[in-house]
């Protein structure tokens, strides 16, 4: 007897709709945010609403990153590369906080996910 996958069956096939159509829909998204970035940022600002983020955080937040991008183009410019961006990242949060940046993101409690959390993409249930 040979043993094997059971079959797929069409109640399989409709378990796995919901899912293909957020998937479709995320990536129509992403695609779109190609094209015109300011929708991803709208995106994180709607993101950081539904978090209870308040309008002053949610600025700050905003300006901090066109501060960093800024800060990371004149690196780039400069020719820094890898293992430099963690080096002056760490000196950077070092001078400010008194702790290297692993230590501060253990601190504040940030969690580093392992695994990509299509929770945070896909609103449906798909059971």
């Amino acid at each position: 007897m040979e043993v094997g996958h059971p079959p797929i069956v069409a109640e399989d096939i409709k378990k796995a709709e919901p899912f293909k159509l957020c998937l479709t829909r995320v990536g129509s998204e992403r695609i779109d945010e190609t094209i015109d970035p300011e929708l991803s940022i709208n995106r994180a600002i709607q993101n950081y609403r539904r978090l209870g983020y308040d309008e002053n955080w949610i600025n700050q937040r905003v300006k901090s990153i066109e501060v960093r991008k800024a800060l990371t183009d004149e690196w780039d410019k400069s020719g820094v590369k890898g293992q430099d961006y963690v080096a002056f990242t760490d000196l950077m949060t070092t001078t400010w906080s008194g702790m290297n940046t692993r230590e501060y993101k253990r601190y504040k409690g940030f969690k580093f996910l392992k695994v990509f959390p299509f929770h945070f993409l896909c609103s449906e249930k798909i059971n």
